[in-house]
């Protein structure tokens, strides 16, 4: 082969030429390398020779520090042909008072012999790039070596006492490297690798040490006051790698030379759920330089400290999920992932002072009850927490002029959540720029470390106003607090300065609520070490990754999960979700997930936890769609079975039913449906409590179009859902005409017993609708204020279209929804409605509307652009009018297109 024939050539070249004298290199064999690496151990270095050369008597003036060899022997009897070998390694990573246990010289030998080598200590500094025979630096004999005859391999050879003398008496023994010289008894030549050497065989020098005392003090660190029991981490993360003894100190041997280390030391244990530490005012890295003379001090000593100033509360919390997990290793990485990067934003809101440590999770409903968070399957849950929910027992505010009690309670979280409560897929703008997936990755850890704060730090909410309805106005004037609008990175703190606090955000709830009190004067009002900021420092990052995620096996696994968690919805007449569809999966017809919604505009919906045996029923009921010439009455319901990943459509535009559900006692709900159906038709209604199995079916009971129920409970009125169907079994692509109502459900209702604030009580699952009460409440056991859903919505007045979905705001006494303010947010969709023909109509403003039983109201309403809105995103708002359905209505063209012209 012509490399192979080169190879051959040039070895015949350099043969010739070393007979020649010292200028020529003989060929050698290529063999294994040993692995240079800087540290190969807590107490072991492995350090490549920082510079190296040849030097050679029969060319006294000639350089040679570029070669790709180092030799050491003669050519012949005649002493004038020696060649000597300089080496030196950097030790300043080693700290002087390093105990040297072992020390060894390795050199990749390619040509062996029998020749004993002299190794000397180098007296004077000298540099490979010019070091010749005539100018070699004076050396002293430090001993002798032999090393093995043969070649193509590491030979090794003991130099610990040189090396120790080299650091830990630098002043005496200055480390200017080893010489190698031939004992001049045989006309051999040794040939080792340089550090030029293309085969990565350098000369290596191997140290086994032990460091110096590292000491954990209380700062000041100058007359150490021990930190006994401080935990020493590096930035991998996992257990601590050493704990501090008596008098603060730590193994040495299990710290090695470039570590970087953080300490804690808990200090107080507020809670069962709670550590408060003193940590270090930063990460140390230990290097030769970190060790010092302390006057307390008999040597040198790495001193690392913990400070009071710099305290971090660590929580501990439970996590319950609706579903089961285990057999989905890529939800469980996504939720272990957020949940760590929710403890960092909590850490970065709070200027390092709190984060979140061992967060248990557990599946299948298990724990539920008290669980800190509850992890439900909807994709478009609103987050939400009960302020102050951490506290064990009723617990009123911390000042006596605030008159406001805080409850155990918990924090709910959705499967996913981006800024402007779009299910996953959907397109959204903001300010006319398409916001992309990437973009909005962190925010559903952002989402809850919002909640965090309310949550465990008892803060509310920046963005909304006195009477806790959302306004971007607001929010950017009140600016510089994670609890306004949190997905801006200039927001990651919370506002010490009373004065800015006082301007700014005067106008909030949260400064109303709380009487003017400051986010920092809450903070330090419930935990009283806090260290106030001077100034906020945005980007504040954990040193060490500080939250655990333990995931708690299920008791008891589901059928298996299905392959496709994405399923196409087979819409009739080629249409695709409005933004009213609503996808749910039932198990074994008594447990019900929401899955929220599909994105607007496609036939794709994303699953959580659709398993073989469930059923899937996705409604998308909407005479009043995006546009008028498409509504839809289209739904379907299948079992999940293995393979299948489609789901036929229903449509019947005779099949709208305007459900509503009534609390009428503390244990007992009235349902009502409004729906024509055929003499001789049987509709039936099965309840099923958010985190329960659902009831036996229950037929209604008609009186002309409606059709009522009343369902008796065991217990108080629990969030839950409504399924409602016609008894009947159509045949297959077709689906039994069918709905879903929800009352309160993920945590969004306010239910008895309970005292609570004014402000916003309850809101619509997602999120769109809400109901502030203007005074504090108190509910007993039994009552609850909760907001429905309609899948259907009472008759439109001529000439309206309403925006968005109507909603029903629901209350047993009626009377705990009297005083107070209803909003609704809604996207202005509809455009510029004309008539045929007709010039184009300025749109008038949009209206806040209430049923109450026959007509719609025009309410006095307020509009504003909700805080974090996409673009079109409005939110109205108007006095409440008691329990009913409110929508917001728009003024357009009548809906030409009615179910009976287009069946």
């Amino acid at each position: 082969m012509p490399t192979q024939r080169f190879f051959q050539l040039t070895c015949i070249a350099l043969i010739f030429a070393a007979l020649l004298g010292f200028l020529a290199w003989p060929c050698v064999a290529m063999a294994q390398a040993e692995p240079a690496a800087m540290q190969e151990g807590n107490s072991q270095l492995l350090l490549p020779a920082q510079q190296d050369a040849s030097v050679s008597q029969q060319a006294p003036l000639d350089n040679f520090g570029a070669g790709l060899q180092l030799r050491v022997g003669r050519m012949g009897l005649d002493p004038s042909f020696s060649q000597w070998a300089l080496l030196q390694w950097d030790l300043a990573a080693l700290p002087p008072a390093a105990q040297i246990t072992r020390a060894e010289l390795r050199l990749f030998q390619t040509t062996g012999g029998a020749q004993p080598l002299l190794l000397y200590r180098i007296l004077r500094p000298w540099d490979a790039s010019r070091v010749t025979w005539q100018t070699v630096p004076p050396a002293e004999l430090a001993g002798s070596w032999t090393p093995p005859a043969d070649g193509d391999q590491y030979v090794r050879q003991d130099i610990t006492q040189l090396v120790a003398d080299w650091v830990n008496s630098p002043a005496n023994n200055p480390n200017y490297g080893l010489l190698l010289r031939p004992d001049g008894r045989t006309p051999e030549t040794r040939v080792f690798d340089s550090l030029e050497a293309a085969a990565a065989r350098p000369p290596l020098l191997y140290i086994e040490y032990s460091l110096p005392p590292l000491r954990v003090c209380y700062t000041p660190v100058e007359f150490c006051e021990p930190a006994v029991g401080a935990e020493l981490f590096t930035p991998a993360g996992g257990d601590p790698i050493a704990v501090a003894g008596a008098d603060g100190y730590v193994d040495s041997s299990l710290i090695a030379l470039g570590d970087e280390l953080w300490a804690r030391l808990a200090v107080a244990r507020p809670s069962d759920r709670s550590v408060l530490y003193a940590t270090s005012p930063q990460v140390t890295t230990v290097t030769g330089d970190s060790f010092q003379f302390y006057s307390d001090s008999e040597g040198r000593e790495l001193r690392m400290a913990v400070s009071r100033d710099k305290p971090l509360l660590l929580y501990d919390l439970d996590l319950s999920a609706q579903w089961y997990l285990q057999d989905d290793p890529g939800r469980i990485d996504w939720l272990r992932t957020n949940l760590i990067r929710a403890s960092d934003y909590l850490y970065d809101f709070s200027e390092g002072q709190f984060a979140l440590g061992r967060v248990t999770v557990r599946q299948m409903y298990e724990g539920w009850d008290g669980a800190n968070i509850k992890l439900l399957t909807s994709n478009v849950l609103h987050p939400n927490a009960v302020v102050g929910g951490i506290v064990l027992t009723e617990t009123s505010d911390i000042s006596s002029t605030i008159l406001i009690t805080y409850t155990p309670g918990s924090i709910f979280m959705g499967s996913y959540w981006n800024r402007f409560g779009e299910p996953p897929g959907q397109e959204v703008k903001y300010q006319g720029v398409v916001v992309t997936e990437a973009e909005m990755r962190d925010d559903w850890a952002i989402a809850l470390a919002h909640e965090l704060g309310h949550y465990l730090l008892f803060l509310f909410d920046t963005y909304t106003d006195g009477s806790g309805v959302s306004s971007e106005t607001i929010a950017e004037q009140c600016a510089g607090s994670a609890m306004g609008n949190a997905y801006k990175n200039s927001n990651h703190a919370f506002i010490a300065d009373q004065a800015v606090w006082d301007t700014n955000c005067g106008a909030t709830e949260a400064h109303l609520l709380l009487n003017g009190r400051s986010e920092w004067g809450t903070i330090q009002a419930w935990y009283d070490w806090v260290v106030v900021p001077p100034s906020p420092a945005l980007q504040v990052y954990p040193p060490v990754p500080l939250t655990q995620v333990v995931f708690v096996p299920a008791t008891a696994s589901p059928a298996p999960l299905a392959a496709s968690q994405v399923y196409t919805l087979e819409y009739q007449l080629g249409q695709t979700s409005s933004g009213e569809a609503r996808a749910f999966l039932l198990r074994d017809d008594s447990l019900i997930f929401e899955q929220g919604k599909p994105a607007q505009g496609t036939d794709k919906v994303e699953l959580v936890d659709a398993r073989l045996g469930d059923r899937l029923c996705v409604f998308d009921f909407n005479d009043h769609a995006e546009a008028p010439d498409a509504p839809r009455h289209q739904f379907g319901c299948e079992s999940v079975t293995a393979g299948d990943s489609q789901l036929a459509m229903t449509l019947d535009s005779a099949w709208n039913p305007l459900v509503t559900i009534e609390q009428t006692g503390p244990q007992q709900l009235q349902v009502s449906v409004v729906q024509p159906l055929v003499d001789g038709s049987v509709l039936r209604a099965r309840l099923i409590p958010e985190t329960d199995m659902g009831g036996p079916p229950q037929e209604l009971l008609r009186s002309g179009d409606t059709w009522r129920t009343t369902f008796s409970l065991a217990s108080p009125v629990p969030p839950l859902y409504l399924q409602v169907w016609v008894e009947e079994s159509p045949a297959a692509p077709q689906t039994r005409r069918e709905t879903i109502a929800d009352r309160g459900a993920g945590g969004n209702g306010a239910y008895g017993p309970a005292r609570l604030h004014s402000g916003v009580l309850a809101v619509s699952s997602d999120g769109n609708a809400s109901y502030a009460s203007d005074e504090p409440l108190e509910l007993g056991p039994g009552e609850s204020i909760a907001w429905q859903s309609m899948p259907g919505t009472p008759p439109l007045p001529p000439w309206k279209r309403i925006a968005g979905q109507s909603y029903r705001l629901d209350a047993f006494p009626t009377t705990l929804v009297a005083q107070g303010t209803i909003s609704i947010e809604y996207t202005d969709s509809f455009g510029v409605l004309t008539a045929a023909g007709a010039a184009p109509q300025a749109e008038p403003a949009a209206q806040l509307h209430f049923w109450n039983g026959s007509q719609w109201l025009p309410l006095s309403t307020t509009l504003a652009t909700p805080a974090s809105a996409a673009d079109g995103v409005q939110i109205a708002s108007a006095r409440s009018q008691g329990i009913g359905v409110y929508a917001v209505l728009q003024a357009g063209q009548p809906n030409l297109y009615l179910p009976q012209l287009r069946r």
